[in-house]
């Protein structure tokens, strides 16, 4: 099971900011930088409220963020329930193990996801992930304070919902990111993409 989030231009069209998003696209970043601190906002926003169409559509009326944390919730929970009537056994119990480790896994210092965590022996090839900010948030049990009044959702939780922003909008166009790192030295990758070759 895969759900698919808006990203963050389609955030931003929901929120009739289409001014915002044109300046984006156009990728005059001298421009750009006149409006980084509405784009901020934004994100902050998108962070928290993720790309679910009915979530989206939740806040965009609303503007209530309680709501908001109410119907990601919900979500999680009809994903829970549904996990069985739609997957074997197995995958319903790896999709459990993936869901249930992530809070703890964030709580880490070390950000990285560990599949070991799950369960010993556990590779990635054998789970899948939520790609959706917002949920992630809600799952983590993010607090509002943290993540739309300052920076603490760039600081605090060390570029993991960044990550998962990237990720997020890499899976949007299409793109199957990857990651690399090396246990001989402490590089690492955090998204690297298959593109055909180009002729110059």
């Amino acid at each position: 099971l895969t759900l698919h989030p808006m990203d963050f231009e389609e955030f931003l069209m929901a929120q009739d900011e289409e001014g915002l998003l044109h300046l984006l696209q156009q990728g005059d970043w001298s421009v750009v930088n006149g409006v980084a601190s509405k784009l901020m906002e934004h994100l902050r926003y998108y962070y928290y409220v993720g790309g679910m169409p009915e979530v989206v559509a939740a806040f965009t009326q609303q503007h209530d963020l309680m709501v908001v944390r109410q119907l990601q919730e919900n979500l999680l929970n009809a994903y829970r329930n549904d996990i069985s009537k739609h997957c074997s056994k197995a995958e319903s119990v790896r999709i459990g193990q993936v869901l249930d480790s992530l809070p703890s896994q964030l709580a880490k210092e070390n950000k990285k996801f560990l599949y070991g965590v799950i369960r010993q022996g556990a590779r990635a090839r054998e789970y899948e992930f939520l790609l959706d900010c917002g949920l992630f948030a809600c799952m983590a049990g993010a607090p509002v304070q943290q993540m739309i009044v300052n920076n603490d959702v760039f600081k605090e939780f060390k570029g993991a919902f960044t990550e998962q922003f990237v990720l997020q909008q890499l899976t949007a166009l299409g793109l199957q990111p990857y990651y690399w790192s090396s246990t001989s030295t402490p590089a690492e990758i955090d998204f690297v993409v298959q593109t055909p070759l180009r002729t110059i």
